[in-house]
């Protein structure tokens, strides 16, 4: 039994020597949203404060670890009125849920610049299991600072995390498509 786990926590070892820690290079990192507004138009915003751990295995182009979080306060919409509605505590709840998390998984690649991001997402207080889309742009060494870049979209349903349960949907669509685009220093 002693050998099985130690083999086992050999292999585990092995298994994530290539990964890398990255920190995220937040000037060049968005994560922003969008929502169809009385079934004609597009409202587009983003989250000007937010943070992620993550682990990059250069090698097999997977990703060990992803947790984020979002500063709910931080909404720009780029219209102070909605996004003060956006904060109250009928849509995100800034003052009851001052925060959006999202804790990975799993990652399943699908080739070297593509793959699945399966992991928990919190809005609101309400916990949901959500696949982002994932493109890995690449890794690059630049001014001796090796960066990643990579981008997640999904969609999700407002209404399963509580956000805006008393607004038809004439007005604001369910459906809440998320798109990040990150770029990240690998820590020396």
């Amino acid at each position: 039994m002693k050998k099985i786990i130690s083999s086992m926590a050999l292999i585990l070892a092995l298994s994530s020597a290539n990964a890398s820690e990255f920190t995220l290079d937040k000037a060049h990192t968005n994560v922003g949203f969008s929502v169809k507004h009385m079934m004609v138009s597009t409202a587009k915003g983003s989250f000007k404060n937010f943070d992620a751990m993550m682990d990059f295995d250069e090698e097999s182009k997977t990703f060990r670890v992803f947790n984020a979080s979002v500063e709910v306060a931080s909404v720009d919409t780029n219209n102070a009125k909605r996004d003060n509605h956006i904060k109250d505590s009928d849509f995100l709840n800034a003052k009851g849920n001052p925060k959006l998390t999202f804790v990975m998984s799993k990652y399943e690649k699908l080739s070297d610049t593509e793959g699945k991001m399966y992991g928990t997402l919190n809005i609101n207080g309400v916990s949901k299991e959500v696949v982002f889309n994932t493109t890995i742009n690449g890794v690059a060494k630049i001014n001796d600072k090796t960066k990643l870049g990579f981008e997640l979209d999904t969609k999700i349903l407002r209404k399963d995390f509580k956000v805006a349960m008393s607004s038809a949907e004439a007005m604001i669509s369910n459906e809440v498509k998320i798109e990040i685009s990150v770029e990240a220093d690998k820590k020396n």
